[in-house]
Order: C-alpha cells, then structure tokens, then sequence
C-alpha cells in the first residue's frame, strides 16, 4: 500500500476519531512509520471509547465530527417528533374538555336533583285552581 493511502487514512481518523471500517486493519506495529503516527494521534486525542475502532463507533469528540454528528442526529428526531406532538394536541385538548365537562356536571348534580324534588313535590300536590 502506498504512502498516499496510509495518509488518507491517518488523516481521516485523525478528523473523526473513528478508523475507517472500509478501510481495513490499522498499520501494524512491524509497519513503524504508520504505525508511530497512529500513536502520536492517538496521545494527542486519547480515545473515550474501547470500541474505537468499530465501525460506527464514537471516538474522543474532535471539534469537526461532533458538531456534524450533532447536526445529523437531530434533525431527523425532530419532524417525527412535531409529528407527534401535532397528532396529540387535538387528543389533549378533547381529554381537557371532557374532564372539564365532567367536573361542571358534578357541581351541578345536587342543583339539578334538589329542583326535580321540588318539581316532583309541586306536581303531586296537583293543580290549586
């Protein structure tokens, strides 16, 4: 593999933190030159993780990848969740209202039942004529 190579991948995993799965295996020791500038990254950004080097993985957080990680993980959360909320509202709000229903019935039951007991008293007197 040649020199370029080797320094397109160092350079990619120097800006995201994570080696390039499609890429292959990391320099091996034996292969000094790489694998010293390998080192020398990874002491100047010391992984978080053991599972740098997965693909898909979170590295250490490098200015670059995670403010493009951070915009790309919200954006699709967000549409679903205004979906969501827009779906509910109405749901709420019917919940509201019928909870509100129930409340003036029931400040209203003993009016309603103390006047049909007077209508009740007043109609088996019968009529006064």
């Amino acid at each position: 593999m040649g020199d370029g190579e080797w320094m397109s991948r160092l350079h990619q995993f120097a800006s995201t933190g994570v080696w390039p799965a499609r890429e292959g295996n990391r320099p091996a020791p034996r292969q000094r030159k790489w694998d010293s500038q390998l080192q020398q990254i990874h002491s100047r950004h010391p992984p978080t993780t053991d599972l740098t080097g997965l693909p898909g993985a979170m590295g250490p957080p490098f200015s670059a990848g995670s403010k493009q990680l951070q915009q790309l993980s919200l954006k699709p959360l967000l549409l679903p969740l205004l979906l969501l909320l827009l779906l509910l509202l109405p749901l709420l709000l019917l919940l509201l209202l019928l909870l509100l229903l129930l409340l003036l019935l029931l400040l209203l039951l003993p009016l309603l039942l103390s006047c049909s007991k007077a209508l009740q008293a007043e109609m088996s007197e019968g009529p006064q004529c």
